[in-house]
């Protein structure tokens, strides 16, 4: 049966699902107080990997925390006055790094990720705008290396293709390497995108010209009455939904909260340096193992992206955080030169076991969640808008959707 229903939130996540909504002949509405693809989904590094499975409280990242700490110009800052409050999520993050956690984990990503290219062309023509050239993780210190052949077991009992390569290896396939690479690994069936924010506009398009609407305000409000929420109020107006998404990234957990459902939500402030003229530039994306930040080529631009920053929502960009991006860069890609720049900062949300929250709220009836997908969103966003789809059609599922559900916390 045909529904009213509204979605939260037009970033990568909020459109796909609105659009595999609007394919099942619902009526769906799309508010959100910014442009669609303007908050996260605009600045973030654009991979779009298949094979990401590893959840981020690993024991080895775990066990490097400390020093990220320590260092001003590390991958890892917590401000001093946003500690207190940040220390929950924390503990949890840590407490999420067990093997069995991580084995679960591992298997529930792949899932959610695999199928990434198949879904963003079954909504919309996306050809244009992604590039199937492959990912390349390299490698400075030959222990970080090692330690990464425990995961390549893991991807390869999955059916995950991974190149192991030497410096001279990785060179041939990315020539702008400098010498300070010593190992690398080639992911073949990886890719990047040329614009996030193009992507997300893309799709947008798609639902707007298949009859959907998109409302620029900001929701602030949800009335609820016997377990159903039955108005959501914005700065001019009022909806009254028969269904309700919440996909607001790093906003959801302040609405989740409304409803009773106290979830774990925690902005990672992620940040990027987009060289305009960067005088070389790889054909593939580039993750640093070491340094914890990525390098991907987007319509003549290079964007550097990466660092996690626990400071709320509201505080200022400390773009400091950004600028470091270029001093790491030149170390891997001693030809890039910074003759002017763009630097973005934005909310990743994050959740500390790493996955995020896909399927209904607990005290409500109407109410589904999808949000919290932290680095991963672009990968994990088509197959989320296809789980939500099917838990209001009451289908079955493509995959397991268990361990997304907010009944784990």
């Amino acid at each position: 049966m045909s529904k009213n229903i509204l979605v939260i939130g037009a970033g990568a996540v909020g459109m796909c699902t609105a659009l595999f909504l609007q394919r099942d002949g619902h009526h769906v509405t799309v508010v959100d107080e910014r442009e669609p693809g303007a908050g996260c989904s605009f600045g973030n590094a654009g991979f779009l990997s298949p094979d990401t499975s590893s959840p981020k409280a690993t024991p080895n990242m775990l066990r490097q925390v400390p020093s990220w700490l320590l260092d001003p110009t590390g991958p890892l800052k917590v401000r001093a006055n946003y500690a207190i409050k940040a220390t929950p999520w924390l503990w949890q993050f840590i407490r999420a790094g067990r093997p069995t956690i991580i084995a679960e984990g591992m298997n529930a990503l792949l899932g959610l990720h695999e199928r990434v290219f198949d879904l963003y062309e079954e909504l919309t023509d996306t050809s244009h705008l992604i590039r199937r050239l492959g990912q390349m993780h390299i490698f400075e210190t030959d222990d970080a290396f090692a330690y990464a052949q425990q995961s390549n077991i893991r991807r390869r009992q999955r059916g995950i293709t991974v190149d192991e390569l030497n410096a001279d290896e990785a060179r041939q396939i990315v020539p702008e390497l400098g010498p300070a690479i010593r190992h690398a690994l080639f992911f073949p069936d990886n890719g990047h995108i040329v614009s996030p924010f193009k992507l997300v506009t893309s799709l947008a398009e798609k639902f707007i010209g298949d009859g959907g609407k998109i409302v620029r305000d900001a929701v602030h409000s949800l009335a609820v009455e016997d377990s159903t929420v039955n108005a959501v109020h914005a700065e001019t107006q009022t909806f009254t939904p028969s269904h309700l998404v919440v996909a607001a990234g790093a906003w959801s957990a302040a609405l989740a909260i409304q409803l009773g459902d106290k979830v774990p939500l925690e902005s990672q402030r992620g940040y990027h340096l987009e060289l305009t003229e960067p005088h070389i530039m790889p054909k593939i994306g580039l993750q640093s193992v070491e340094r914890k930040f990525t390098m991907t080529p987007m319509e003549g631009r290079l964007r550097l992206a990466g660092t996690a920053e626990f400071a709320g929502i509201n505080a200022e960009p400390d773009y400091q955080r950004a600028n470091v991006l270029f001093d790491h860069a030149k170390k891997l890609l001693p030809g890039i030169t910074r003759s002017d720049d763009r630097r973005w900062m934005g909310h990743r949300p994050c959740i500390p076991d790493s996955l995020p929250v896909i399927g209904p709220a607990k005290h409500v009836t109407n109410v589904h969640y999808a949000f919290g997908h932290g680095h991963t969103g672009m990968s994990g966003s088509p197959m989320t808008g296809k789980l939500i789809s099917d838990m209001i059609a009451e289908r079955s599922l493509s995959i397991d959707a268990t361990p997304f559900l907010l009944s784990r916390f």
